[in-house]
C-alpha cells in the first residue's frame, strides 16, 4: 500500500483524534486526513511532528493507518509514481478514494447540533463529532435548505445531509428536532428523507414540489403520519396564562395531534392580544419550531363563539358559495366579514355538510352556515343551507344558537 510523508496538524488527546496534512494526499482527497490514536505510535503525537502513514477507507472517509514518526527536519516531497491504471499506483495497489461530487458519503444522513445561525444574513453553521471526522470542520448552511423553511435555534438537535457546495461541503436536507427528542428513523435505521406535499387540495395544502416539514416522532410513512406545512393556521384556546411571567400554552386538539404536545405561548407573540389574555380566549395562529419545542407565533385574538368549538355552539354566518365542484363534491363559501376575521381565507365547504333535501349549490348562491374546525386543523362549514343570491342573508353574521357575533378584527 502507497505511504505519504506529511505533518500532524492538529491532535486532541482528551477525545483521541485529530488531522494529518500533506500536499501528496491534498493532491488526491482535496483535504486533511483524519487520525485516529490508534493509528498512532504510543496513541498520542504533537502537532507539527513529522509522519509516513498510509491511507484507509473509514466509516467516514479516508483515515490515516500505520503511521510512523520520522526523525530530523520535514523530508522532501516525493510524488507518488504514476498509476500504471487508472484508480491503481505502479505497485497494483488501489488508490482510496471517496466521492467528492454530489452527496458527500453517498447521501449518508448525519446527526448533530445548530452551532451558530444569522437570522438577518439567512446562514450558519452545524456541528457534529461525525462531521468534524469526515471533514475536519463544521458544515456550513443555508436557511433555505431546513425543511419547512422554520428558523433554527443555536444548539437545536437536527439531521441532514451534506452535498458539495460552491465553497465546499454544505448541508442540505436539514430537519429540525424537538430539544431532546431522539434523531427520527424510518425502518431502515435513516432520518426520513423530505417528502413532497401531495397534490393541492380543497383544504389548501401546498402545491406539487413544496416541501413540507416532517416533525420529530413522526416519520413520513404509508400510514398517513400528519405533515404540517409552516403556513398553516391552526385554532384553539388559551389553555392557560401566566400575565406575571408573560407565557402560557394553547389547547389546539390539531396542533397536538401534529406537535405530540400543547403549544408554547409566549407574550411577544400576542401583540396587542396579550391586555386581555386570559384561559378560554379563542385563538388563531401559526406555529414554528425552536429550541423548546413547538411555540405559536402569529397570533390573532378571535371574538368568542366565533366557531364552533368545544361542544360549544358558534355563530351562524350568511354568504355566497365562492365555487362548488358537484362531482368533486367540494367547494367554498365566502364573505368579506369572514376573510377579515380569518386570515383572508374562504372557508370549506364539503356535500356532508348540505341539508340533504335542500338544492345543490352553484356559484353566487346566497349561503347560510356556521363554522367548525376539522380533523386537520383547518376551518370548515357546518350545517350549511344554500339558496338564490337574493335570498340569502347579506354578508356578515346572524343570531344562532344562542350566540350574537359582532364584528371583530385580529388585526
Amino acid at each position: 500500500m502507497a505511504e505519504f510523508i506529511g505533518a500532524i496538524k492538529s491532535f486532541n488527546p482528551t477525545k483521541g483524534w485529530g488531522f494529518v496534512e500533506s500536499a501528496q494526499t491534498q493532491k488526491l482527497y482535496g483535504k486533511d486526513i483524519f487520525v485516529l490514536k490508534t493509528a498512532l505510535p504510543g496513541g498520542h503525537a504533537n502537532t507539527g511532528d513529522q509522519v509516513a502513514f498510509q491511507v484507509v477507507q473509514g466509516d467516514r472517509g479516508p483515515q490515516a493507518a500505520e503511521v510512523r514518526l520520522l526523525s530530523g527536519g520535514p523530508p522532501a516531497y516525493r510524488p507518488p509514481p504514476p498509476p500504471a491504471q487508472p484508480g491503481y499506483f505502479a505497485s497494483g495497489a488501489p488508490i482510496p478514494s471517496v466521492p467528492m461530487a454530489g452527496a458527500y458519503g453517498g447521501g449518508s444522513q448525519y446527526h448533530g447540533t445548530v452551532k451558530s445561525f444569522n437570522p438577518t444574513k439567512g446562514w450558519g453553521f452545524l456541528t457534529s463529532d461525525a462531521v468534524l471526522q469526515m471533514f475536519g470542520k463544521d458544515i456550513f448552511f443555508m436557511k433555505s435548505a431546513v425543511i419547512g423553511g422554520y428558523e433554527p435555534q443555536q444548539n437545536q438537535p437536527v439531521s441532514f445531509t451534506v452535498t458539495d457546495g460552491d465553497r465546499g461541503p454544505q448541508a442540505s436536507n436539514i430537519q429540525l428536532q424537538m430539544q431532546g427528542a431522539p434523531p427520527v428513523h424510518n425502518a431502515y435505521g435513516r432520518a426520513p428523507a423530505p417528502m413532497q406535499a401531495p397534490r393541492a387540495s380543497p383544504y389548501g395544502a401546498p402545491a406539487v414540489g413544496h416541501v413540507i416539514y416532517s416533525l420529530p416522532g413522526m416519520a413520513p410513512s404509508a400510514m398517513g403520519a400528519p405533515m404540517v406545512s409552516p403556513d398553516q393556521h391552526f385554532f384553539g384556546t388559551v389553555r392557560s396564562y401566566n400575565d406575571e411571567k408573560g407565557w402560557g400554552h394553547v389547547e389546539c386538539e390539531a396542533a397536538k395531534k401534529a406537535f405530540g404536545k400543547e403549544i408554547f405561548l409566549l407574550r411577544s407573540a400576542l401583540g396587542e392580544a396579550s391586555p386581555t389574555m386570559q384561559a378560554g380566549t379563542m385563538l388563531g395562529f401559526k406555529v414554528k419550531m425552536t429550541a423548546k419545542g413547538p411555540q405559536a407565533c402569529d397570533v390573532a385574538a378571535l371574538p368568542q363563539g366565533c366557531i364552533e368549538y368545544n361542544g360549544l355552539p358558534g355563530s351562524r354566518y350568511s354568504g355566497v358559495v365562492k365555487s362548488f365542484n358537484a362531482e368533486k363534491g367540494w367547494g367554498f363559501v365566502t364573505s368579506e366579514e369572514i376573510t377579515n376575521l380569518f386570515f383572508g381565507k374562504d372557508i370549506f365547504l364539503r356535500r356532508q355538510a348540505l341539508d340533504p333535501n335542500g338544492p345543490q349549490p352553484s356559484v353566487g348562491d346566497g349561503a347560510e352556515f356556521s363554522i367548525e374546525v376539522s380533523d386537520s386543523g383547518k376551518l370548515q362549514a357546518k350545517d350549511v343551507f344554500v339558496g338564490p343570491a337574493n335570498q340569502g342573508a347579506g354578508y356578515g353574521a346572524v343570531k344562532g344558537a344562542g350566540v350574537t357575533h359582532n364584528q371583530f378584527s385580529p388585526y
